[in-house]
């Protein structure tokens, strides 16, 4: 499923309060340089001036990481219960508090911490990141300033102040920069992936709202290649793509996004439509009718498909002709591939459901037969449609050949109860007479 919003899953402790403070994640204004947010100068941090502990390389360790940076509280509280106690668990343990709401029993473990191994650069980014998300960011401020005054450049402070730089409007490029640096110095620091690949998000959704769908699409790209699945950067990818008339491109994010329940429906319906004009302009009318073929399948009505709807008509009396001319000729089963395919452009024709039955009738297949006439009768009953031939007596000939005689009859004179007057009523009666 989809975020509830861009900010709600920072890899921070209080990731939920850092969506709730900071709003829903906005583009930067217009005019921001983009294109240059990777390369955004930083200022030198000052060395150490007290000694680091190692960065942990237990695998549990890391697994717990990921578990809450993807949001899974569950998986990381159970897993985090088999560490070995220290200050990298206590850490852990602090953001998780702070995801299940605890932000007073975040904080009094990061404190504990932070008495037990002072000056240790992973307290103070852990610290500033959950004050970033409690929106306190005077205090995230502090966190950071002492702590590179005590630890001088590190990866986790460098990716804390990314996070704070997330957190204020127009901040994602040089919060990138900073994100960067971190990677840069840590390959594989945890709770770097998400912020990452928001700070890339945001830059796009900057570019696309300055009217540069490249650049937006290179960012969402970005952003997808640190977590393929996101669902704001394939949106973001699929309106970039759209912007540059990349129609293809774009219908297959679209489709992704559909397929994992996403409000896209009336977005995919556009570019169906417009991508089909494109490529009927284009000379590709076989891609024109598949795309107005997918947006009639996503509930497009005729106002919706325009033109595309007269293309679909077309393409369905193309084959009712082709099919009729092959029964003129007795090639029944030519017929019923012809009107095979006139259904599924238009699976409601009356006409080419007819007619398949006609040529299945024909070809010994009552069973198909009694369907169509069946679905012919359905379809004109909830239309309102009447029809120009006595389609209930056919249908009972084609059950008869099933012998199922029951249905027959009561086919027969339930049509009669309704129909009394028919000009077929006397043929039908005739026909109850022979049973």
């Amino acid at each position: 499923m989809p975020r509830p919003s861009a900010l709600t899953l920072l890899p921070s402790a209080a990731l939920v309060l850092l969506a709730t403070a900071c709003g829903p994640s906005s583009p930067e204004k217009p005019g921001t340089q983009v294109a240059a947010a990777s390369t955004t100068p930083v200022a030198p941090a000052p060395p150490a001036t007290v000694p680091q502990l190692p960065r942990p390389t237990d695998p549990l360790y890391r697994s717990i990481a990921s578990a809450i940076e993807r949001g899974d509280n569950a998986q990381a509280r159970r897993d985090l219960l088999k560490l070995a106690p220290g200050l990298h668990a206590s850490l852990l343990n602090a953001r998780l508090l702070a995801l299940e709401g605890d932000a007073i029993g975040a904080v009094r473990e990061i404190e504990a911490a932070r008495e037990k191994h002072p000056g240790q650069a992973a307290v103070y980014a852990a610290a500033a990141e959950i004050h970033a998300a409690g929106a306190r960011l005077t205090s995230a401020e502090d966190e950071l300033r002492e702590g590179l005054a005590l630890a001088g450049e590190c990866a986790e402070l460098w990716r804390a102040r990314g996070v704070l730089a997330l957190c204020r409007e127009g901040g994602a490029s040089i919060g990138l920069a900073h994100l960067l640096r971190a990677r840069q110095l840590e390959p594989e620091l945890e709770f770097s992936t998400h912020v990452l690949a928001e700070a890339h998000r945001l830059l796009g959704a900057a570019a696309l709202g300055a009217k540069d769908p490249l650049q937006a699409a290179a960012s969402a790209r970005a952003a997808l290649a640190l977590e393929p699945d996101e669902h704001d950067a394939l949106q973001l990818l699929a309106d970039a793509l759209a912007a540059q008339g990349d129609f293809d491109g774009a219908l297959e994010q679209y489709e992704r996004l559909l397929a994992r329940g996403a409000e896209v429906r009336a977005a995919c319906l556009l570019m169906y439509t417009r991508g089909a004009t494109a490529a009927l302009i284009q000379g590709r009318r076989e891609v024109a009718l598949a795309r107005c073929l997918r947006a009639r399948e996503l509930g497009a009505s005729d106002e919706e498909l325009g033109f595309g709807a007269e293309l679909l008509r077309a393409e369905v009396d193309k084959h009712i002709d082709a099919g009729l001319a092959a029964y003129e000729r007795g090639e029944h089963e030519q017929a019923v591939e012809c009107f095979d395919k006139a259904l599924r452009v238009d699976p409601q024709s009356l006409e080419a459901l007819n007619h398949h039955a006609v040529a299945s009738f024909r070809l010994a297949r009552y069973e198909a037969a009694a369907n169509g006439w069946r679905k012919v009768l359905e379809l004109a009953q909830r239309t309102q449609v009447e029809l120009p031939e006595p389609t209930h007596l056919n249908l009972a000939r084609a059950l008869y050949q099933l012998d199922r005689k029951d249905e027959v009859r009561t086919l027969l004179e339930g049509w009669l109860a309704a129909h009394p007057h028919s000009e077929h009523a006397a043929a039908t009666r005739q026909m109850l007479a022979r049973l």
